[in-house]
């Protein structure tokens, strides 16, 4: 069962979102990096992409996994941001990019974690790890479990920093599925998109700390989320995320030449797709889709549809590829009660081969009442035809 959103879909689009960019209407953007991805960060509905489900090196973009298990356990009331943390030998002598942490330090948890994500401090990544799950080993077990939990099955962790091991390895789509359970964080979003943050304020060398990311103050509606690059092996590295009106996209680049192709890159994508797609109600909660018959109640029919409200982002090119499907898990017999799940709902894309670009329960919208004996003799008649 159908419900086909074709030219009125233009009557529906609340929001067309202006292109920085200057490419065509139907560019499609082939970018200077070995692998990448766009996604909406709302669904998960791929933009664009290639060679997204290649292992590869992520360098320093592994520190969004580290991030976000330190956030969480902040959040779950496990760890407190101000508890100060006693620097180990391990974690002052971890080498690459570094807040110059001391062995012995005290530091705040919430300093570590500004210097693992503005600077990349791998010292940092070391500390935090530690104080989160008490050892090294035993966070890494983490992240590969927290890896799971989000469906990416292309990638493996050795450690909390990225630093160079053939058994670490992930995907640029793997790590957009790791940024979009990111950007839900909003402490996660504070410390990305702070562009300097001063630490040892209370000592005789206070430090300020810089975000690696160069776009942050450059490309309008970015928040972070983090760079990296060990060598040629993973090239430049950069997760990237922005806001545009309430829209939330996540770009992926993985393998750039340099620095500043990472950034151009990231900047194409993002461009692309607030250029490229329109913002559209497909269905506001609580209104009816349907008029389904009813066995045995005091009406005939009763209306369904969703109790949220449904926008996506659509191809500009294609407002009439937009389709949504519903599908009844069971006969529609009375007493109901509204609010009650008897099916589903999926809004699909019929311009890349039906794919599913999310799902809603479907839902009852008003009380029905089982019918009296001729209620029920005469709705199940007219049914009949």
């Amino acid at each position: 069962m159908k419900k086909k959103i074709s030219t009125i879909l233009c009557l529906l689009i609340i929001l067309s979102l202006c292109p920085l960019g200057a490419m065509a209407d139907d560019a499609v953007p082939s970018l200077a990096a070995e692998s990448y991805i766009l996604i909406n960060a709302d669904n998960g509905e791929i933009l664009h992409e290639s060679n997204s489900k290649e292992q590869r090196p992520p360098a320093s973009v592994t520190k969004m996994m580290t991030l976000l298990l330190a956030v969480e356990a902040v959040e779950n009331g496990l760890l407190d941001l101000e508890e100060m943390v006693e620097v180990s030998r391990k974690a002052a002598y971890t080498g690459g990019s570094t807040m110059y942490l001391k062995v012995d330090e005290k530091i705040s948890f919430n300093d570590l974690l500004y210097g693992l994500a503005l600077v990349s401090g791998n010292d940092a990544s070391v500390a935090v790890a530690e104080t989160v799950c008490g050892s090294l080993e035993q966070f890494v077990a983490a992240m590969n479990n927290r890896a799971g939990q989000l469906g990416m099955k292309n990638t493996h962790f050795v450690n909390a920093n990225g630093l160079r091991d053939v058994e670490h390895y992930t995907t640029a789509a793997d790590l957009a599925l790791l940024a979009q359970e990111c950007v839900q964080h909003p402490l996660f979003i504070q410390i990305c998109r702070t562009q300097e943050y001063a630490v040892r304020l209370d000592t005789s060398k206070p430090t300020v700390l810089k975000n690696t990311n160069g776009l942050l103050g450059n490309y309008a509606g970015l928040e972070g989320i983090k760079t990296g690059w060990i060598g040629e092996d993973s090239g430049y590295c950069l997760a990237a995320t922005a806001v545009r009106d309430d829209v939330r996209l996540v770009s992926v680049v993985l393998g750039a030449k340099t620095r500043e192709d990472s950034f151009t890159v990231s900047e194409q994508l993002l461009d692309f797709g607030f250029s490229q797609f329109l913002f559209a109600n497909i269905l506001n909660e609580y209104t009816s889709i349907a008029e389904l018959k009813v066995r045995d109640g005091d009406r005939r029919k009763v209306n369904v549809g969703t109790d949220t409200t449904i926008d996506c982002l659509i191809d500009k090119n294609h407002l009439d590829g937009i389709e949504t499907i519903y599908s009844l898990n069971r006969e529609l017999t009375a007493p109901l009660q509204a609010g009650e799940v008897v099916g589903s709902l999926a809004v699909i894309n019929t311009y890349k081969d039906d794919k599913v670009i999310e799902t809603h329960d479907l839902i009852i919208l008003e009380d029905v009442a089982e019918g009296n004996f001729v209620q029920k003799i005469f709705y199940r008649l007219l049914n009949f035809f």
